[in-house]
């Protein structure tokens, strides 16, 4: 799937390549070790749990795996998130 808007979905070549910038590693290096199979194994199993936790797109951060916090949030949203986690 290709869409021109500034989000994609996970397993979109798009989605490795912002992943590269966000990581400080080479998007060349990465888009290659994924069309080598030399890392995919590892980047399928983390897009098949994504997918497993309804994850579909970018941001979405998983605090302490019961917490979902989707899309780009103000602070407050992950201080809650964080309070919810140190209360149990």
């Amino acid at each position: 799937m290709t869409s021109s808007a500034p989000w994609c979905y996970i397993g979109e070549r798009r989605f490795a390549r912002g992943l590269a910038g966000f990581e400080h590693r080479d998007e060349v290096e990465v888009v290659q070790a994924l069309e080598d199979g030399s890392c995919g194994d590892a980047v399928r199993a983390d897009e098949d749990e994504a997918r497993a936790l309804g994850i579909t797109g970018v941001p979405f951060y998983v605090v302490d795996g019961k917490y979902g916090i989707s899309g780009a949030q103000p602070a407050e949203a992950f201080t809650q998130a964080m309070q919810q986690v140190w209360a149990c």
